[in-house]
C-alpha cells in the first residue's frame, strides 16, 4: 500500500490515487504536537469534491500513536477529479486545531483493463497483421527475382 505522509503546516496537494483503484492508498499526518499543545482529542477528516453542491463529509480515520491515517476508498475515487480535504482537531467540545485545506486529486483512468481490442479495432488490427505478411512475401518475391538476374 501506498503511504502519502502530508504535514500540518501548509497548503499542499494530495493524489489520491486513479479512478476506479481500490484500497491501495493511504493518507498519513503526524498530529503528536497537537496532542501536546492541547492534550488528547479526536480527529475528524472532512473531504469534498470540487463543486457547488458538494458538502463536505466526514471521512473514517484511525488514530495510532499520534498519527491519523485515512484508508482511501473506492468511493474517494470512484470519480476521476479535484477535490478538498482537511484536518479538524477537537479538545472536549472545542475545535482547537484545523490543517490547511488540502487540494486533493482523483486522476482519470481509461477504464477497466480488457486482454481483447474492442471490436472496432480487430479488423484494424488484422488488415495491420495481413500488410505484413504481404509486406514480407513480396520482399522474397524480390530477393528471388534479384538472384534469378544475376544467373
Amino acid at each position: 500500500m501506498r503511504q502519502i505522509f502530508v504535514g500540518l503546516e501548509k497548503e499542499e496537494m494530495i493524489i489520491l490515487g486513479r479512478q476506479g483503484e481500490k484500497n491501495v492508498a493511504a493518507v498519513i499526518w503526524d498530529i503528536s504536537q497537537w496532542v501536546k499543545d492541547y492534550g488528547e482529542g479526536s480527529v475528524t477528516l472532512l473531504y469534498t469534491l470540487e463543486g457547488a453542491e458538494n458538502l463536505p463529509y466526514p471521512c473514517q480515520v484511525t488514530v495510532n500513536d499520534g498519527q491519523v491515517e485515512w484508508l482511501i476508498t473506492p468511493t474517494e475515487l470512484m470519480l476521476g477529479s479535484w477535490g478538498k480535504c482537511q484536518l479538524i482537531y477537537r479538545a472536549g467540545d472545542e475545535i482547537v486545531a484545523k490543517s490547511p485545506v488540502y487540494r486533493t486529486r482523483v486522476q482519470v483512468s481509461l477504464g477497466e483493463k480488457t486482454s481483447d481490442p474492442p471490436a472496432c479495432f480487430t479488423g484494424w488490427v488484422d488488415n495491420v497483421l495481413q500488410a505484413g505478411v504481404q509486406a514480407e512475401n513480396a520482399a522474397k518475391r524480390a530477393e528471388q527475382a534479384v538472384a534469378q538476374l544475376e544467373d
